[in-house]
């Protein structure tokens, strides 16, 4: 089984022991900050923090770690009155730290719906982010022919129809220097290699070899780098014992 297939196996177990009940968070997130916020997050688990305490040192306080600290100690806590507070200090929050303190206000409102419902909520949050059911994920393929702008466009029709049939959304295309890069919206429970297989498939000039990420837009670099290493795989020698 290939590295890619592994990985796509481990996210289908993933997602088949989520409750019935989920939603993805439709914001992105650097995913650098999204792991070290978790592991931030699992250190004040059990911790009682004081609210009106904390609220205001966040109001005065100008060093940086202090400040991520405290967002995240209010984000723990979970309450309306948490959130409040986090809202309010994103309108003058510094630029640095901008994107850490919505992590906490995301995560924030996710405890306080959480306490809220009756059922059990999952909830997801990835790079790129998604909107309801859908995770948004960039998908890049490579061209087999130069690409021309009818091309282009053959590839945005194809992938907009195939992206209605599996319930998903075709949000844009782009040539990144011979690859197609396609931004998308789909379902957490599709069968994501089956859809694009058959996409590649339609188009007719695109390499049955695909790259797909839910965390961050990949560089032409990248992309290089990937049919490089998927070329000298293919040109390894077959086993035919």
């Amino acid at each position: 089984m290939s590295k890619d297939k592994r990985i796509y196996e481990q996210l289908r177990k993933f997602l088949n022991r989520l409750p019935r009940n989920f939603k993805v968070t439709e914001q992105g997130f650097n995913p650098d900050i999204i792991t070290i916020f978790r592991k931030e997050m699992q250190k004040l688990k059990n911790k009682k923090i004081n609210f009106e305490e904390t609220k205001d040192k966040l109001a005065t306080e100008k060093e940086e770690e202090t400040l991520k600290s405290l967002t995240i100690q209010l984000a723990s806590i979970g309450s309306v009155a948490s959130l409040r507070a986090l809202e309010t200090y994103e309108k003058q929050a510094p630029e640095r730290i901008r994107e850490w303190v919505q992590l906490s206000i995301v995560q924030c409102r996710i405890k306080v719906e959480q306490d809220l419902s009756d059922e059990s909520v999952a909830y997801i949050t990835t790079g790129l982010g998604g909107k309801d059911d859908k995770i948004r994920y960039y998908v890049a393929t490579k061209s087999t022919e130069q690409l021309t702008p009818k091309h282009i466009q053959f590839a945005r029709e194809e992938f907009h129809d195939l992206s209605k049939e599996w319930s998903s959304e075709l949000e844009t295309v782009e040539n990144m220097e011979n690859f197609l890069l396609f931004k998308m919206l789909i379902p957490v429970n599709a069968a994501i290699p089956d859809m694009l297989l058959e996409g590649i498939k339609r188009c007719g000039f695109l390499s049955a070899q695909f790259w797909l990420n839910n965390m961050q837009k990949p560089t032409y670099k990248d992309l290089k780098k990937w049919i490089e290493m998927v070329d000298s795989k293919s040109e390894l020698p077959r086993n035919e014992n």
